[in-house]
């Protein structure tokens, strides 16, 4: 049905091209196949032809915001309100854009401002009960759950979801058990599906039924598989050029060894990688509560100047990079990094991105005396809790749903690091999770001590500086407003006759980090 109207209104666009209507329907349909350029030239196309069209500005705002132009996509939305200021749905829509946009405040204001204009609005809803809990605001939450009663006749399930997922926070784990026995899978929408078999998996870890939250943790991946997300990513292809750095720095290191022209005169960060689920956000809660450290979270900076260098695959081509290369392309760095961060304040510059693991060669060759801090936790334990989440997807994050495939990014990841070091000669330090939370002070002290900055008591209040941040961009953002704990430890073994046959593959990098025992 979709198709033939689709080729109705292709038809009409090329008999009648003035046809405004014809142009808006056409995007509408192109945007929900996917094909995101056709769409976006058909909704420009229909803003073009009636300028006072609000319904057609907030089409251009939707598609925009798919092709990722977020700036762009909220001035449509704002443009869309101004010609119909009641339009409940564009104020939702500028609200999503907002969030992704990093401004909290505006997008809550923008969900409850399409709320209080269409009070049974259960999509505005939702994203606020979003909002709010990836911001710690529980009560807030709740509040938001409970106005909806009586009102929202649609996505009951959804609620109920949102109501389990606060009970399971605040660790009323009966209650919340008995909820998500009353939601039907089926009955929720598609984005909240995988989190629901998340928090299904979760109860039952916590009532110590391992076998059935493993077998609930399988399905999430298997719906992740299933989603129109999942099949757009690239999986196989960053895995393979990941492959192939291993091989490029092997035999770089086989015929010559590194010596660096670069003389760098500019800034030069710390960066805090490792792979995912091996602490890295708590690490930048501890540390972002230092009067003298800025910790910049998972922002662009390194693609940006990636994308200015022109995509290079070649190890040796970046190694070639010269003086004045390095200091452009450091430029635009640093011309994001504004974006986030007051340069030149006396402060340590950490620029916090687990990945970037894979980017050391570039990192190295731009910011020859940048120091690293490497953040580990039990090789079993990051595999299997990245296989655990349901990770926004991208290329990256599609590696994560099955648990080959997490080993051999963990060990591909870790090859590159452990090449880089021994090639370029890295200043490093290593911190482990575990390490962590038997000695905070220690650890802490010793990473403090790396940076050449001192110990602040205001450290230990690292849960007040996660509450304060808002809403915290990873899948921790309800773990690190808790006082350090130790249960996530060696939480591997509970699922050993799962995870016992990855451990001949991880065996390097048990022994490397100290795990063997």
């Amino acid at each position: 049905r979709y198709d033939d109207a689709e080729k109705m209104a292709l038809l009409i666009t090329q008999e009648f091209p003035e046809n405004q209507f014809a142009w808006k329907v056409l995007g509408a349909l192109l945007g929900q196949k996917g094909m995101k350029a056709e769409a976006l030239n058909a909704t420009q196309k229909a803003v073009q032809l009636v300028p006072q069209d609000a319904e057609a500005h907030n089409n251009l705002g939707i598609t925009l915001k798919e092709v990722g132009r977020l700036e762009e996509a909220e001035a449509s939305y704002t443009q869309a309100i101004a010609l119909k200021s009641d339009y409940a749905k564009a104020h939702n829509n500028l609200g999503v854009t907002l969030k992704e946009l990093g401004r909290l405040e505006e997008a809550e204001a923008s969900y409850r401002q399409a709320i209080s204009l269409k009070p049974d609005f259960a999509d505005a809803y939702l994203n606020l009960c979003e909002l709010l809990e990836k911001s710690n605001k529980l009560d807030e939450t709740v509040l938001v759950i409970k106005n909806a009663i009586g009102k929202v006749v649609e996505k009951e399930a959804d609620f109920l979801y949102y109501e389990a997922l606060i009970l399971f926070r605040e660790e009323n784990y009966e209650i919340a058990g008995r909820l998500i026995t009353k939601i039907k899978e089926d009955e929720l929408t598609e984005k909240i599906k995988s989190s629901f078999l998340k928090l299904k998996g979760d109860l039952h870890h916590y009532k110590k039924d391992y076998s059935v939250a493993f077998e609930a943790f399988k399905a999430m991946n298997e719906k992740v598989k299933d989603s129109s997300e999942y099949k757009k990513q690239a999986a196989e292809n960053i895995f393979n050029q990941q492959r192939e750095i291993v091989f490029q720095i092997e035999q770089l290191q086989e015929e010559s060894s590194y010596k660096t022209a670069i003389r760098a005169t500019w800034l030069q960060p710390t960066f805090l990688i490792g792979f995912p689920r091996s602490g890295t956000t708590l690490l930048d809660s501890i540390l972002r509560s230092h009067s003298k450290i800025d910790v910049v979270e998972e922002k662009p900076m390194l693609s940006k100047m990636v994308s200015r260098l022109g995509n290079i695959s070649k190890i040796s081509a970046i190694e070639e990079i010269d003086n004045t290369e390095a200091e452009t392309l450091s430029g635009f760095y640093f011309e994001e990094l504004k974006k986030y961060s007051q340069i030149g304040k006396g402060t340590v510059v950490i620029d916090k991105f687990p990945l970037n693991i894979l980017k050391v060669p570039l990192i190295n060759q731009i910011f020859p005396q940048a120091k690293f801090v490497l953040a580990l936790r039990h090789p079993l334990d990051c595999v299997f809790s990245s296989w655990m989440q349901p990770f926004e997807m991208n290329p990256a994050m599609a590696n994560m749903v099955d648990l080959d495939k997490v080993v051999d990014f963990y060990c591909t990841a870790m090859e590159i690091f452990h090449l880089c070091q021994t090639r370029y000669a890295l200043n490093i330090h290593r911190v482990r999770y575990e390490d962590l939370v038997l000695d905070f002070e220690g650890e802490v002290s010793n990473i403090l001590r790396f940076l050449n900055l001192k110990w602040e008591e205001g450290l230990r209040n690292y849960q007040e500086t996660a509450f304060a941040r808002g809403m915290i961009s990873t899948p921790s953002y309800s773990q690190v407003v808790k006082p350090i704990y130790n249960t996530a430890s060696y939480r591997w073994k509970n699922y050993k006759k799962y995870l016992a046959p990855y451990k001949t593959r991880l065996a390097p990098w048990l022994q490397e980090y100290g795990y063997l025992s």
